[in-house]
């Protein structure tokens, strides 16, 4: 179940970056949330296999979901929080410098 909810996760990251790309979001120009200070690089296997700069999350906002009666919070992925205007948007609106 865990499995199919990373591959699920990293099939719309996928799908993220595809659009990314082909609306020139990635040019040496702009803010990149590698560089930002609330980005939070993900990897498997307890830190051993660095996942790469589009997987990372962000420090900044979370949100909250259930699993069975208990409720837990967990970090946005960092591209989805550049493609949403409401959060940091396509200008990096909340970005920091580390």
């Amino acid at each position: 179940m865990r499995w199919l909810l990373i591959f699920t996760l990293f099939s719309f990251a996928n799908g993220l970056i595809k659009q990314m790309i082909s609306n020139s979001l990635l040019n040496a120009n702009e803010k990149m949330c590698k560089n930002c200070k609330h980005f939070m690089p993900q990897t498997m296997k307890e830190g051993e296999l660095p996942i790469g700069d589009y997987y990372g999350k962000c420090g900044k906002f979370t949100y909250k979901y259930l699993i069975g009666d208990e409720e837990d919070c967990d970090n946005k992925f960092a591209l989805y929080c550049r493609m949403n205007e409401k959060l940091c948007g396509k200008g990096g609106k909340y970005y920091e410098e580390k």
